[in-house]
């Protein structure tokens, strides 16, 4: 017996995904798989990491991709 709530949750995340990608969904990701490259390597050299260095580095790289992104795109 299938769950119906599942279709509506689909068709749901599927929704989302199409009227609220944008500019922001790439800088959201690029600025997330530097953050976890960014993690790891400083996990690997032994450095603490904490909830604080942890959102001081995620806004960081947000705050340069972003503006390197918003840089990019007066150029044009």
């Amino acid at each position: 017996m299938k769950n119906p709530l599942s279709k509506s949750r689909a068709g749901l995340l599927a929704s989302i995904g199409r009227h609220y990608s944008g500019p922001i969904t790439g800088v959201a990701l690029a600025a997330l798989s530097a953050f976890m490259i960014v993690t790891g390597i400083k996990g690997l050299l032994g450095f603490p990491m904490t909830r604080a260095n942890a959102a001081a580095d995620l806004l960081g790289i947000v705050i340069v991709i972003g503006a390197l992104r918003w840089m990019r795109s007066r150029k044009d």
